[in-house]
């Protein structure tokens, strides 16, 4: 009789299948947005502008309306599992929460902005 072997975890295929929730700890720069934080999304960047006027209006979003809110989930990742789009909770009249807003158009929200 051969012994009976397992086959080995591909951890690899692991780390790339879990998304990563951006925090203190897991940040690549300064410039990261970290996840549960206050954001600013950079409407000049045309899928974010196109996300957030999806769920509030064309033509709505601009400066102090739909370009600042809370970096609540992740949506799709690379292939390290880091964010390449995410779902941002409005802090404005609407609150609405947008999906599909790319990661790279975030910023930490500035002090006083709250």
């Amino acid at each position: 009789m051969t012994p009976r072997t397992e086959p080995k975890p591909n951890i690899a295929a692991a780390r790339r299948s879990t998304a990563v929730e951006v925090d203190a700890m897991t940040q690549r720069t300064d410039a990261d947005a970290l996840f549960n934080q206050f954001v600013s999304i950079d409407l000049s960047n045309r899928k974010a502008k196109a996300a957030v006027e999806a769920v509030i209006g064309k033509g709505r979003a601009r400066f102090g309306n739909g370009d600042y809110g809370v970096l609540t989930a992740v949506g799709e990742t690379d292939d390290d599992g880091y964010p390449v789009t995410v779902t941002v909770t409005l802090r404005d009249d609407t609150g609405a929460q947008v999906p599909g807003v790319p990661y790279a158009a975030l910023a930490p929200a500035v002090a006083g902005r709250r």
